[in-house]
């Protein structure tokens, strides 16, 4: 029974990425009933495919910190690290001060779970789960709808195996999908967090303009980043591996937030210095950026 309710939820609040068009369930399968693409449900995990794929990231699509390392010593040896970046990063990390701002923003990320107001809610780019992993109390989450999304299915299936016993009261449902083309219907969400997802994308304006869709009239998101600059040696390593101009976070967010006309919003810089490694390899040496909540508000 929970799973025919939950496979009805999920085809409630999924829309097709090809055409968006709505689902139908057959055979723990959605299937459009425009374009008749099919997703499998597979234990509360839809892999709807993406379009755009990572370009840059230390854990090249794994949840596995060995093949991640690996990744990393591949840039070195590819030129596009060097090891003095590596060295440099080690000595100047303030972990304390990181630390207290990772705190502070995800504590605010949480009240907003909690908030019953909020009944669906959706984390873009989860990773390994940096906001479900960090204090969460699951037992305030209970009744409400919670959607995972990534690039990477075994990240996702990692996590969905990992919190399966803490969140049985919670429904649980894990989507593979690119975060510039989000499969979720209009006005359908009541908060969106993440941690980092601009670090990877492309536009900030497809980023801004699918939480601006997908969200209820009113309703929020809050983004924890990390940026840098225009001109960057981050930026310029970027725009090496994809093989194209792309903008700086600093830059995306900007124009992001002038095309998509989100009234209501405000970056609060929570530090300022060295990001860890895992900051999507930011800053690399020299460089400096800032960690900042970003905080909007709908208004349709």
């Amino acid at each position: 029974m929970k799973n025919k309710l939950m496979n009805n939820q999920i085809k409630n609040l999924f829309t097709c990425p090809s055409c968006s068009f709505e689902f139908k369930i057959k055979e723990n399968k959605l299937i459009c009933t425009d374009c008749g693409n099919e997703y499998e449900i597979d234990d509360n995990l839809i892999d709807f495919g993406v379009k755009q794929q990572r370009f840059v990231n230390n854990w090249g699509g794994t949840a596995d910190e060995d093949e991640a390392m690996e990744w990393i010593t591949n840039l070195i040896e590819e030129g596009y690290l060097i090891e003095e970046d590596l060295q440099w990063l080690q000595k100047n990390v303030n972990e304390d001060a990181i630390e207290s701002s990772w705190k502070q923003a995800l504590e605010e990320i949480r009240g907003e779970y909690y908030n019953p107001d909020n009944d669906v809610i959706v984390d873009l780019a989860s990773g390994m789960g940096s906001v479900f992993n960090n204090g969460m109390d699951f037992k305030k989450l209970e009744g409400k709808t919670v959607i995972l999304t990534d690039l990477s299915r075994k990240i996702l299936e990692d996590v969905r195996d990992r919190l399966k016993e803490k969140t049985q009261n919670i429904n649980m449902i894990y989507a593979v999908c690119d975060v510039g083309n989000l499969p979720l219907k209009d006005n359908s969400v009541d908060f969106i967090s993440s941690v980092g997802v601009f670090a990877n994308a492309f536009s900030g304006k497809d980023i801004l303009g699918e939480l601006k869709r997908i969200l209820k009239p009113s309703k929020r998101f809050k983004l924890f980043e990390f940026l840098n600059i225009e001109g960057s040696r981050s930026q310029k390593l970027k725009e090496k591996i994809a093989n194209e101009d792309i903008l700086s976070t600093v830059e995306r967010f900007k124009i992001g937030f002038e095309e998509i006309d989100l009234k209501k919003f405000e970056i609060d810089k929570l530090y300022e210095g060295v990001a860890h490694m895992e900051g999507d390899l930011l800053p690399l040496k020299d460089e400096k950026g800032v960690w900042a909540l970003i905080r909007a508000v709908n208004c349709q």
